[in-house]
Order: C-alpha cells, then structure tokens, then sequence
C-alpha cells in the first residue's frame, strides 16, 4: 500500500472520514427530499406563456398578447356588467354564481399573463429574446428562497468540511505521530502531500453532494431552456457588470463556489497544524467560518457584511453589482489562500 493509499484510508475508514460523508450525503438527500419538485397554478401558466413565446419578439407574439389581454379585459368587463345587473335584480342568484365561476376560471393566468406583459415590453426595449426564466432567477438568488438555500448548502459543505479535515490533520500532532515522521528522510513532506491528497479528494465528493441536487432539481422542475441567451434577457441579471451567455454565468457562480470550497479546505488545514489539537481547531473553526452562516439562516442578514457569507453565496456579492468591490473581495481571498499555503508549507513541511 502507498502513502496516497494508506492516507486515504486514515481519513476515509479509520479516521471516521466516511461516515461525516455518508452523513453529509444522507442530510443532503434530506433536504432535497423537503423540496417542491411542483409549481404553483401561476407558476404553470406564466411557463406556458413563455415557453409558447420563447425567442425574439416579433408581429405575431405581439399580436397573440394583444388578443390574450383583449380577452382578459372582456370577461372583467362581463362580471362588471353582471354583477351590476345581480344589484339592479336582474338575474337571479344562480346566473350569477355561473357568470362568477365561469369569469373566475378564465381569469385564472391573468396574474402570470401581467408578468409575461413586463417581460415582453423589457424584451421589445432591449432586443433582447423572451425566455422562461424562474429556474435561472432561483440559481441566480432571486427566486423564493432568495440567497437561504445558497448559505444553507454552504453551511452545511463547510461544517462537513471541518468534520473531516480538522481532525484528520491535527491528529498527527495530538497523537506525537509528528514527531516520529519527522525523523524520516523527507517524512512529513510526503505524508502531508497525501494528506492534501486525500482531503482534497473528500472535498470533491462534499461539493458535488452539496450543490449537484440543486442543479438537478433545478432541470426537473423548471429546465434550462434558453441557456445561450445572454444574461441581458433577464432583467434582473442586467444590472451587473457581468455580459455573457447565461450557461458561462451560471460556470462563474459554481467555479468561484469551488474556489471558496478550495480556499475553506486550505484554511482548514492551516488552522489544524497551527493549533496541533482536534478539538481546539474544530471549535475555532465553527465559530469563525460556520457560525456567521448559521446567524444568516436565524434571520440575522446584517452578519453577511462582516463575514465570507456573501462569497459562499457567490449570488449575493455578483447582485452587488459592483466589480470593484468583488475584484477587492477577490484580492483579499487570495491573501487569505495564498497565507494559508505558506503557512502550511512552512510549518509541514
């Protein structure tokens, strides 16, 4: 067995590796078990509509919303008159009561039909194509959940994170196991080398657990029609500084996830050899990286200003839409990452 292996099988089986990830994996199944894989009556008819217009604005889409709304406008009309000839004891109760279903029933996608109107006139301003878009605004951090789904997953990689990687590199310290490699020819290189190794192999697993399922249901429930339209096409995502298809916005959002995860995981390793003690690291952990994220899940939003939050979002800081700010973000991580390697590097190897 090689170093790379038998490290891996201190993290993964006797270091209790696989069960924080077959418990990670099975809360993540949870979770996306809690979720509505349905849409609401509106939801339905607002796809139907756009789907049906999906593409440039033309004279026939045009025409098609004139006579929907001509429509619309006809049977509020219908239960105005009706209802005014129910007051003057016109017609009976029971005509009335049929008017009032049958009204009801055609006036059901009036709501979405509004929204598709907005859409529409966005689309003849801009040039831009109409689109189905509730499932790019959900992983935009625009939808219902707005930016909760995106600290709760980050939430839980990160703790998952630390469960796994704390202890695993600051056993070798509580234990003296240090200080026995250490006498070996080039002993603790090579056996912190598998230990990144390894670790970077669990969090690979820990992050497709945490964000594929989103994607997943994301597909499912409202699909990815639409994915070469520019980001312009959706009013929401105009306002940024960003100007790409909508398939490379959603790569920036998942890349710079990873990177965080990538970053989260160096941290995590530097804070173990520095403090050489599981327990100590791991609690130092959760309170800096962990507890801000669970404040922001209690409702207390503001910590988002003075803490990583609004990176492991990633949505929360690209919707600032302020690129100096996300370029000084940026430096400031890469600070952070780059002294963390160096740390690591300094006192491990």
């Amino acid at each position: 067995m090689n170093l790379f292996s038998h490290e891996r099988f201190k993290l993964f089986i006797s270091g209790r590796g696989m069960a924080v990830l077959l418990a990670f994996l099975c809360l993540a199944a949870w979770a996306y078990a809690q979720k509505n894989n349905w849409i609401t009556e509106d939801e339905r008819y607002y796809k139907n509509y756009m789907e049906l217009l999906a593409g440039e604005m033309d004279v026939q889409k045009e025409a098609f919303l004139e006579k929907e709304r001509r429509m619309f406008e006809a049977y509020e009309t219908l239960l105005a008159e009706k209802q005014e000839a129910y007051a003057q004891k016109e017609i009976t109760e029971a005509e009335m009561a049929a008017v009032t279903k049958l009204v009801s029933e055609k006036l059901k996608p009036q709501h979405a039909f509004r929204l598709v109107l907005e859409r529409a006139g966005y689309a003849k301003e801009h040039g831009t194509p109409l689109m189905y878009d509730t499932g790019f605004l959900e992983l935009a951090g625009y939808g219902s959940a707005q930016y909760r789904e995106d600290m709760s997953n980050a939430a839980l990689l990160v703790v998952a994170l630390i469960l796994l990687a704390a202890p695993y590199f600051a056993t070798e310290y509580s234990n003296g196991m240090m200080a026995l490699i250490s006498t070996q020819y080039a002993g603790r290189k090579k056996t912190m080398l598998a230990k990144w190794g390894a670790a970077w192999l669990g969090m690979a697993f820990l992050f497709l657990t945490a964000y594929a399922p989103q994607l997943i249901r994301i597909g499912i429930v409202y699909g990815y029609a639409g994915l070469s339209n520019g980001i312009d096409a959706i009013p929401e995502l105009a306002g940024g500084f960003l100007r790409c298809p909508l398939w490379a916005y959603l790569v920036i959002i998942y890349v710079l996830r990873f990177a965080m995860a990538c970053m989260t995981l160096v941290f995590v390793m530097a804070a173990a050899v520095y403090r050489k003690n599981t327990v100590q690291a791991v609690s130092l952990l959760l309170l800096i990286v962990a507890f801000p994220l669970g404040l922001h899940l209690l409702g207390m939003e503001w910590v988002d200003y003075a803490s990583l939050n609004g990176w492991y979002s990633v949505n929360r800081v690209l919707n600032g839409g302020n690129a100096w700010a996300v370029l000084a973000g940026m430096g400031v991580l890469a600070g952070l990452t780059v002294g963390s390697v160096q740390y690591l590097v300094k006192n491990s190897f």
